[in-house]
């Protein structure tokens, strides 16, 4: 995070893109999952269990595929794509915190705007 006069370093955690990688399915349940991560005060770790995993990538499946012509693999995520979101969803709570967001609107309804916006207030 920076502004003209100051850099901060908010988390120094790297994630690594990797080919075998789908990370339009991967940032969007990040997303999700750090949404849920917040409200529930628990780890992105804690609120990725088996059975809320299923959930969460198959609403994030369907609302980022709407053709409804997904296959039964677009649901299943591999273990290096479990690790990108847990990471990114980590650092997204990185931020959150760095930037003291004690009151946040997740995806609010922003007029022409059709993508994913966290605003910290």
């Amino acid at each position: 995070m920076f502004n003209d006069t100051q850099i901060t370093a908010v988390y120094t955690k790297q994630i690594i893109a990797v080919d075998e990688v789908r990370y339009n399915l991967v940032s969007e349940t990040a997303f999700t999952l750090a949404k849920l991560s917040f409200l529930n005060k628990v780890t992105p770790l804690e609120a990725f269990t088996e059975k809320d995993q299923r959930k969460i990538v198959e609403e994030t499946v369907r609302s980022i595929w709407k053709s409804g012509n997904n296959s039964k693999n677009d649901f299943n995520i591999t273990e290096i794509e479990k690790h990108e979101i847990i990471s990114i969803a980590g650092n997204m709570l990185a931020f959150i915190e760095k930037v003291d967001g004690q009151d946040l609107i997740f995806k609010p309804k922003l007029k022409g705007y059709s993508v994913s916006y966290l605003i910290c207030i």
